[in-house]
């Protein structure tokens, strides 16, 4: 009996180890782009979407709504996860361009003010003072010599560009009131570390000040920086009219947001899901950009009506004077981009 006993238990404590094991096995498994055979055979594709702003941005629904429709249109074939707050890369820029060219992530959407760090020529849609809106770059731009000539900047970094979204116009806010180009000077502006937004501030007299977006809002509690500039949308998705009353409806920047696919992913798909991919995306960009710009219109009249703030016009006189400043960096722009690649986004 007790031999019986003994090897009861021995069998027991066996079985119980290769149960655990093979949980645990379980809970370790980690999604990957490379594609899985479902049960009817046919491959599947899984996508992991990043884009930087939180989960009230359009970039982010926009992002479901695709994720929905790929699934849908490609018979389950293409799964994609959405992900906000660059969550993937732990809220650091460098590493979240990193991602999307490692194909760490598969599809990113960002400012194209945030891969100038990359290559000079991929700042060019944030020249400031440069384009009259953003339909201007979403619309009439859009597939044109300029527009493929990016395209081509990106491919020799391993990306496909999807295409661009909208991102809106970029007023200033403050904490004093801006009512003029000399209104400018001195203030200092928060601004993401891009070059050309750091020289354009420079050349109005202004003290830019190259600062992580967690910062701002406490930045501008705290004195630190006298203002910041950012869509109308996004100043009601952070509260910047908590500690900023005062906007300058400059629209100094018409930066749209791009939206990337890493290359070696993109090729890897067969031909038809390829084209699905590509009509999903189509059919959720439009859906983005005229959302995106009834919301910032109505967060432009919310701003004032709602939450009592300011917002100052910009006289065509002090447009001329903004563009004048503008002059000598752009000039320092084009030589390092070239003169005929500049070239191509004039109109």
């Amino acid at each position: 009996m007790k031999l019986k006993n003994k090897l009861f238990l021995i069998v027991l404590m066996l079985t119980f180890v290769a149960i655990t094991t093979t949980g645990c096995g379980k809970n370790t498994e980690t999604t990957s782009s490379s594609p899985k055979t479902a049960d009817d055979g046919k491959e599947v594709y899984n996508i992991k979407y990043e884009c930087v702003l939180n989960e009230a941005s359009y970039w982010y629904k926009m992002g479901e709504m695709m994720a929905e429709k790929l699934n849908e249109k490609s018979d389950g074939r293409i799964n994609m996860e959405v992900y906000a707050n660059a969550q993937l890369a732990g809220g650091n820029q460098q590493k979240g361009l990193e991602n999307v060219i490692n194909n760490v992530v598969q599809v990113d959407c960002r400012s194209s003010m945030l891969w100038q760090v990359m290559d000079d020529k991929l700042g060019v849609w944030a020249m400031p003072f440069f384009y009259d809106s953003t339909d201007q770059i979403l619309r009439d731009l859009n597939g044109s010599e300029g527009y493929k000539a990016y395209e081509e900047v990106l491919n020799s970094k391993g990306l496909h560009l999807a295409g661009l979204v909208e991102y809106g116009p970029r007023p200033i806010a403050s904490n004093t009131p801006i009512k003029s180009y000399e209104d400018m000077s001195g203030k200092k502006i928060r601004v993401a570390s891009v070059e050309l937004h750091l020289n354009g501030l420079k050349a109005f007299g202004s003290n830019p000040m190259a600062m992580n977006w967690s910062e701002m809002y406490t930045g501008l509690q705290q004195g630190t920086v006298d203002g910041m500039e950012a869509p109308y949308q996004v100043m009601i998705e952070n509260t910047v009219y908590e500690v900023c009353k005062n906007f300058y409806d400059c629209n100094w920047v018409m930066d749209p947001g791009v939206v990337t696919v890493n290359a070696d992913f993109y090729n890897s798909l067969p031909d038809d899901l390829q084209q699905v991919f590509d009509e999903v995306f189509q059919e959720c960009r439009e859906w983005e950009i005229e959302q995106y710009q009834t919301a910032n219109k109505e967060a432009k009249e919310r701003l004032v009506n709602e939450f009592g703030c300011t917002i100052n016009p910009m006289s065509d006189e002090d447009l001329a004077k903004f563009e004048k400043a503008m002059e000598s960096v752009i000039a320092d722009y084009e030589k390092k981009v070239g003169k005929e690649y500049l070239e191509l986004f004039r109109q």
